[in-house]
């Protein structure tokens, strides 16, 4: 290798490395972390929206519903057509009201509410975010607000998942046992 050419890839490489580290995103492999079967346990819904979503606080056509996370495939038994062949996740570290803020639908009116969707946890503290695009397929909005073709989970702790969900939704996952 030349030493123009090995000097250009040091440039490329070192611009690639700092705007992964500017975004604070993470491109080792997430998947792990996802694998199994997880329950759907909750839905959640931002009732301070003037509209009225499809789905209601933890309804029935979600709760008990699973999805099924492995290298290859994402499967789930939701009501939605949703088909995940190869899921890539990279994670980044993000407080969940920061990123209800800017993936979900904005209430016209927002009294600067915290919590809106009554999760389970301190949404002002920093959670693992992680970003989950297909191969092939979607599982889950990239709309109205995100990285296209991107859908985020929030990890509650190594059991629990907060998803983001069609509808200004966000679904709990519950990991179950093998």
């Amino acid at each position: 290798m030349t030493h123009r050419l090995r000097w250009a890839y040091t440039v490329v490489l070192a611009l690639l490395i700092s705007l992964v580290a500017e975004k604070g995103m993470s491109q080792t492999d997430h998947v792990s972390v996802l694998i199994g079967k997880w329950e759907v346990t909750g839905v959640r819904l931002d009732e301070t929206l003037m509209r009225r979503p499809n789905y209601n606080y933890d309804d029935p056509e979600l709760v008990g519903r699973w999805m099924l996370f492995s290298r290859k495939s994402i499967l789930t038994n939701t009501p939605e057509d949703t088909s995940c062949q190869h899921p890539l996740v990279r994670s980044e570290v993000e407080t969940i009201e920061g990123l209800v803020g800017r993936t979900m639908a904005k209430a016209k009116y927002s009294g600067g509410e915290t919590n809106k969707f009554a999760l389970p946890v301190d949404t002002m503290k920093n959670v693992e975010v992680l970003w989950v695009t297909c191969k092939k397929g979607h599982i889950g909005p990239d709309t109205p607000f995100g990285p296209e073709n991107f859908n985020w989970i929030a990890r509650l702790s190594d059991n629990e998942l907060a998803m983001r969900w069609y509808d200004n939704t966000i679904l709990l996952l519950k990991r179950q046992p093998k």
